[in-house]
């Protein structure tokens, strides 16, 4: 019942560490670039979280790609060279 209640937001149950730092690692594999290995980590010692990853694709010259504003659309938009979908390119297997 417990995990239900976190899952759903009980206002007066929290999850663990672990569950939490669970959590931020999957944020952190959302944050990847490359679509077909999105990994997310995290580092944590005495229920402190170090550090975060994720196994991301470095961008040419440097760098990672990151989603910016447009402020003539108004929207958030991924770099036309980016994202694998955007170089309409599909993982091999």
């Amino acid at each position: 019942m417990a995990y239900f209640n976190v899952l759903f937001g009980h206002p007066y149950e929290t999850p663990t560490f672990d569950e939490y730092a669970m959590f931020i690692a999957f944020s952190a594999a959302l944050r990847s670039a490359d679509l077909s290995r999105q990994v997310g980590a995290v580092i944590a010692r005495n229920n402190e979280i170090i550090g975060t990853g994720a196994n991301d694709c470095p961008k040419y010259g440097g760098g990672l790609y990151w989603p910016e504003y447009d402020p003539n659309t108004h929207l958030i938009q991924d770099t036309s060279d980016g994202r694998d979908y955007k170089r309409r390119e599909t993982p091999t297997k």
